[in-house]
């Protein structure tokens, strides 16, 4: 559907109320346009050419990409730019002046210019501080917020925002205690290694390898993880500018939800064939508790007063009820069993009378993306809740 230009204020009131009411048309257009800015970021693209393949007119397309993306058109495509900017700095061997045409930017000048705004460094210094070769046993995701790429990771569970990390980092983790091969990170020639976990004296000393930079897993993700590493690699001004960007995101979630679901409660559930959690306000429940600073079930109040880091309670289903709520996002493992323990949760009256399934207020989510713990997948699980409850309380 094609919306025209308004000729006057209450005109442009009406499509914009029609183009909203149908908000999963609208995503699909706005998705197309951002694939079409990936797959043509080396050309000269305008807002007015995004804007007509969305099928909407520039104004209006702009309003609806900041919504669904968090960046404005132009914003997006910078970044996409300087992404892949940094990607052949990192990865490659190619001219820093063919860099600039490939990513868009005919005068290298100016590229370099625009990549010192947006990053911080100039190319030639980022390319040179990029050849640090980083092993990443936890806190991957905190390293690529700051815009550091490691070389070997061992991604516990999700790996969220960033789920393409096996096509630039080689997998270090193994099944048996210290759940990290020794012998392949030795390959990799590491100069520095990050995790969440002392050495033990049983172990082979990683600090043989390279250094060790331990960061403890009970901090908080955003603002003492995230600093802390910033703070060791010189990048206090890249997590500042993060933090404000996350910051100004957040109040405007928060004011918008408060608006529409008042003192209204939030439950998260995660379900395992053999396992119930109601999830508390660290992994998974940060965006709901944290960031976006929604009220919990009642009986969760009182134990995040009593513990910051309150993780999560193992439930039966009948106990459900003691967490009651209006909303409720569920994480299902994937696989047969679980789907079908989650089958057969919905049809047990325990469920059919928990208040979020009267309401219909019940939100799927998927658990790669948010069992991840990092700033950049806490920032988009913040985003996909905040859709869910403010589509679902606006209809």
């Amino acid at each position: 559907m094609n919306i025209p230009h308004a000729q006057s204020g209450s005109g442009l009131h009406t499509i914009i109320g029609i183009a909203e009411s149908d908000s999963e048309s609208t995503r699909e257009r706005i998705e197309a346009s951002a694939v079409f800015m990936e797959q043509h970021m080396h050309e000269n693209v305008t807002r007015g050419a995004l804007s007509k393949i969305a099928g909407m007119n520039p104004e209006y397309y702009s309003r609806m990409f900041t919504k669904y993306r968090g960046l404005s058109p132009i914003e997006y495509l910078t970044k996409l730019r300087m992404d892949m900017a940094k990607q052949l700095l990192q990865n490659t061997d190619v001219p820093i002046k063919q860099i600039a045409k490939l990513v868009g930017f005919e005068d290298p000048y100016y590229f370099s210019r625009r990549f010192k705004q947006e990053v911080g460094l100039a190319p030639s210094l980022y390319m040179k501080q990029s050849e640090q070769r980083i092993v990443a046993l936890s806190y991957y995701g905190h390293l690529r917020t700051l815009g550091f790429q490691p070389v070997g990771a061992a991604i516990d569970g999700g790996a969220g925002y960033y789920s393409d990390w096996a096509d630039y980092a080689q997998e270090v983790s193994c099944l048996q205690s210290p759940y990290y091969d020794y012998g392949r990170i030795e390959q990799l020639h590491p100069q520095i290694i990050f995790t969440d976990r002392k050495e033990k004296e049983k172990d082979k000393p990683l600090s043989e390898l390279a250094e060790v930079y331990v960061v403890d897993l009970e901090q908080d993700p955003i603002y003492e993880q995230l600093t802390s590493i910033a703070s060791h690699m010189n990048k206090e001004h890249e997590a500042l500018e993060w933090v404000n960007a996350y910051e100004l995101r957040a109040s405007e979630l928060r004011k918008r939800l408060k608006g529409t679901l008042g003192e209204e409660r939030v439950a998260i559930l995660r379900i395992r064939a053999n396992l119930l959690q109601v999830y508390g306000n660290m992994i998974m429940g940060y965006p709901l508790y944290r960031s976006l600073e929604l009220n919990p079930p009642m009986r969760m109040t009182t134990q995040f007063a009593i513990n910051r880091h309150f993780h999560s309670n193992v439930i039966s289903i009948d106990e459900l009820s003691y967490y009651a709520a209006e909303h409720i996002f569920v994480v299902i493992q994937p696989g047969s069993e679980h789907e079908q323990v989650w089958e057969s949760i919905q049809a047990l009256t325990a469920w059919k009378e928990y208040p979020a399934v009267l309401k219909g207020n019940v939100y799927p989510v998927e658990m790669q993306r948010w069992l991840a713990y990092d700033p950049q997948s806490i920032m988009m699980q913040m985003e996909e809740a905040a859709e869910h409850l403010l589509t679902r309380s606006t209809n």
